[in-house]
């Protein structure tokens, strides 16, 4: 079991909609995050044109432990 079972996530990438599941808000909203001056939200591990940007799990409990 790693940390990140721990706290509720149970795979190493999420997806911008399960991040968007998680803090119950749209998608758009984890996108302005990342724009942010103060704390913004940590950048996804890949990004590729056309599919979905994947953020690694370890990198969102970071955040969220920082807030």
């Amino acid at each position: 079991m790693t940390s990140a079972d721990v706290m509720g996530i149970s795979k190493p990438f999420l997806t911008v909609a399960d991040l968007a599941a998680r803090y119950q808000c749209s998608k758009r909203t984890i996108y302005r995050w990342l724009r942010l001056e103060e704390k913004p939200f940590p950048k996804p591990r890949i990004e590729q044109a056309g599919i979905s940007s994947l953020w690694a799990a370890s990198d969102v409990l970071k955040w969220e432990n920082s807030k």
